[in-house]
């Protein structure tokens, strides 16, 4: 598999197959695993992701603020919520100051469909600021206008739970995902900011959150990892940084300087 893939996408296959084999092992279908006699790849170093400066994320909000569908970028970047969660959330999915993260539109078949996370972590409620809802408050009310304008004729044929998203096509349809990566790319070019996915949207926003001083535990909870050490795995250069931000002045600590001991002669505690 080597001389095909990475170490890294060799390391998943072979723990995939290791489970389905240990599944044959517990109902007597095969006497052994025989992939736990196989070691397991050297780890890579994790491929480094190319992010958005911060000023490219503003000027990027700023170029598409006039888009119907800004407010998928904006939650992107302050929830770091997936391609399919974004495009997947329902206005009932907005409860107050938090979001639940119930389902999301992936594809399947040639088609898309939603679905229920794939894990327990990916279900899950993310609080946001007002600012986001303030972002979301709006969306609502062109939506409303949308549909005013469409009468009858916006959302027709489709059940309730598809008509209940927050993002749709301007006729009330769950957006095609192949569609909306070839519109990200156009506002990418529009906005004249470096070429990035728009998972990378996610990886910027933990590693801004990282910066500021949250721990693994706190974001992988938010973002719906399963493992905080993962956090700590691929974004080790992040926490470094912020390692190293942690070094403050007690001045600051207590909000006054501390008494300057004088050079004397040192003494004993006793």
């Amino acid at each position: 598999m080597l001389e095909k893939v990475s170490g890294e996408c060799a390391n998943k296959c072979k723990k995939i197959l290791s489970g389905g084999l240990k599944r044959a092992v517990q109902r007597g279908l095969l006497a052994y695993n025989v992939v736990d006699r196989v070691p397991g790849f050297k780890q890579v170093a994790p491929k480094e992701f190319p992010l958005w400066t911060v000023d490219e994320a503003q000027r990027f909000l700023g170029v598409i603020s006039d888009h119907r569908l800004y407010a998928v970028f904006y939650l992107a970047l302050t929830t770091g919520m997936r391609h399919g969660e974004v495009l997947g959330l329902r206005w009932k999915d907005v409860q107050g100051d938090t979001l639940h993260i119930r389902q999301a539109l992936v594809q399947k078949d040639g088609g898309q469909q939603l679905k229920e996370p794939k894990t327990k972590k990916g279900t899950r409620t993310v609080p946001v600021d007002p600012h986001t809802l303030g972002v979301l408050e709006r969306r609502r009310k062109a939506q409303k206008e949308e549909k005013r304008a469409l009468g009858a004729a916006w959302g027709f044929g489709l059940e309730a739970v598809q008509t209940d998203l927050i993002f749709t096509t301007l006729e009330g349809k769950p957006i095609n995902l192949r569609s909306f990566d070839r519109m990200w790319k156009g506002l990418i070019t529009r906005a004249g900011v470096s070429d990035i996915r728009f998972h990378d949207l996610r990886h910027m926003y933990v590693s801004l959150m990282i910066e500021r001083g949250f721990d693994a535990r706190v974001l992988a909870d938010r973002v719906g990892h399963e493992d905080p050490s993962f956090l700590l795995k691929r974004y080790s250069h992040s926490f470094e940084k912020a390692r190293k931000s942690a070094a403050v002045p007690l001045s600051d600590l207590l909000g006054a300087a501390p008494p300057i001991p004088l050079m004397d002669a040192p003494k004993t505690l006793n």
